[in-house]
């Protein structure tokens, strides 16, 4: 079973567009039988269903799992080391001993993915949200929800969040949980980047926390035993047995809600966006039942955090590619969802519900972006406009992961072959939603 939860970070983050500091919060998922600390996300606030999807998505990739700045290569996430010298220390589970030297790990530990039974969370808005519980529907997970008022459900998470108040106050910004606890660095350094807190927690777990004896973990016979997370991960992964996920390229777009509509000679439009892509050529002419049997609309992977681009799986190739918003190119604006809809409700507001037309909504919502983002603007749409930035710049880096590990499995473009057929089935979508 694996515990997750969403807490605000006790340290200001720094905006470089703005040279203001900010807020944020952390998302953590602890495998609750070893303490291990299977991913970890800082993300802008508030939190959403889509970063808490994603969170399990870093549960279940292998890739993308390391640290810079440090010594050791591949980061030691969670694995299973070459070999184990089961010598001296005896482990009995059930009826069955084991004595693993926990000293003598020798090997470069790999980073398997791991699907949980089971997820305890609180009763937060984005773990009951529509889009998560039928993502983990979808993956056969269960979640399992504390008692109302009852934090100690999930102790722990919560145990957690006390230990990484150690990697939190090693760093400028740290601000505490109240005006007594702020120490002189909170504004006399450099604070660091969303970025740049997320991989100094990352070495934090991967060269302290995971590596330190934990008073929680206790080995059947060996109470007194001080045993830190690996040690536990690698001990139960050595009589449970290696647990894979089939891993796919394009694991993340099976996280992200799906949107259907139709491929016209102008492209698609979703939500006042047009996108248009050359990959969409073959796939113009409406023909109903080519992608389902009711009509003629396609499926298309839609990330909130940045609505620039979209994504098609083409049933040719079997690729998912992006498909880019018609003014990508004319404005530096952050296109978040939040963004995206507070510009066309400014428009709205000034022109009625019709003035967003296909033939005029691109330029309007360029000259709108170009507007907010250049002009001086208020307290609230400025923190808007930040934590959009950071779910921009985090969503391009989950994508262009997932883009990278694609082009390795297929370095090449295929040869194409026929697009679907009629009678040709389409992969089951999560969200399997209208526009």
């Amino acid at each position: 079973m694996v515990a997750i939860d969403a807490t605000r970070a006790d340290n200001l983050v720094y905006d470089p567009y703005t040279g203001k500091p900010y807020s944020v919060e952390i998302l953590t998922a602890v495998d609750v039988a070893t303490r291990v600390v299977l991913a970890i996300r800082v993300v802008a606030r508030s939190a959403n269903g889509i970063e808490a999807g994603l969170l399990v998505y870093d549960i279940c990739r292998p890739f993308s799992m390391m640290v810079d700045g440090t010594s050791i290569g591949h980061w030691r996430w969670v694995g299973l080391p070459e070999q184990l010298d089961f010598t001296q220390v005896p482990v009995r589970a059930g009826q069955r001993l084991f004595a693993p030297d926990f000293s003598t790990l020798q090997g470069e530990h790999g980073i398997p993915s791991v699907l949980p039974d089971a997820i305890r969370s609180d009763h937060g808005a984005i773990f009951v949200s529509k889009h998560f519980r039928a993502l983990l529907d979808n993956m056969g997970i269960d979640l399992l929800l504390n008692r109302g008022g009852k934090a100690n459900d999930n102790p722990h998470v919560e145990r957690w969040h006390e230990t990484v108040q150690r990697a939190l106050q090693q760093i400028p910004g740290y601000k505490g949980r109240n005006t007594s606890e702020r120490g002189r660095l909170v504004s006399k350094e450099p604070m660091l980047t969303a970025t740049e807190l997320e991989q100094h927690l990352r070495r934090f777990i991967a060269l302290d926390y995971h590596r330190s004896g934990h008073t929680g973990i206790i080995q059947p016979g060996q109470e007194d035993a001080r045993v830190c997370p690996l040690e536990m991960w690698d001990a139960m992964v050595s009589m449970t047995g290696r647990i894979d996920v089939p891993q796919r390229p394009d694991l993340i777009y099976q996280f992200l809600p799906v949107r259907w509509a139709t491929i016209s000679h102008d492209g698609v439009e979703l939500k006042n966006l047009v996108y248009d892509s050359p990959v969409l050529a073959d796939y113009r002419s409406k023909r109903v039942g080519q992608f389902r049997a009711q009509d003629e609309k396609a499926p298309f992977f839609v990330d909130p955090r940045d609505l620039s681009r979209i994504w098609f799986q083409d049933p040719a190739t079997k690729l998912v590619q992006p498909i880019e918003w018609r003014g990508i190119d004319r404005t530096q604006a952050p296109m978040a969802a939040a963004i995206v809809g507070h510009v066309c409700q400014r428009i709205r507001e000034r022109g009625g519900n019709k003035v967003l037309n296909r033939n005029s909504a691109t330029r309007q919502i360029i000259d709108e972006l170009t507007q907010i983002t250049e002009a001086p603007v208020g307290p609230k749409l400025r923190r808007k406009l930040t934590a959009s930035r950071l779910r921009v710049e985090q969503a391009r880096v989950d994508h262009g992961e997932a883009q990278a590990a694609q082009e390795r499995v297929h370095p090449s473009p295929p040869l194409r072959l026929r697009p679907a057929g009629r009678n040709e089935e389409w992969p089951n979508y999560l969200l399997d939603e209208e526009a």
